[in-house]
């Protein structure tokens, strides 16, 4: 499992719009395994704390590049300030992360 880019869009929100995620990662399967099943998970987070956590997709995936979508919502209260959401894929003990950066506005 390798994220090669994970994305967050707009890069900049106001408190109860929503932030469109796109995890771009690649599968690799060991000899004569078709495919594995990956788990795909987003967390937001402001100040290394986690605030809201995506409900996990699994897909079966195949050798070769994949990407995760996903829509993550920011809380009506939240502050203004940087915001991280934290883009994980695993398949196995397998896995990989990444992080992807927004900005809050008053």
């Amino acid at each position: 499992m390798k994220i090669r880019r994970g994305s967050a869009t707009p890069n900049t929100v106001k408190p109860g719009q929503a932030v469109n995620i796109v995890t771009d990662y690649s599968v690799v399967t060991p000899p004569n395994i078709q495919s594995v099943e990956v788990e795909e998970s987003w967390v937001l987070k402001k100040d290394g704390k986690p605030l809201t956590t995506l409900q996990p997709q699994h897909n079966q995936r195949t050798a070769g590049g994949w990407m995760a979508k996903a829509q993550i919502p920011v809380p009506g209260n939240a502050e203004p300030g940087t915001y991280v959401i934290e883009n994980k894929v695993q398949a196995g003990t397998s896995y990989d992360v990444d992080e992807s950066v927004f900005y809050v506005v008053g």
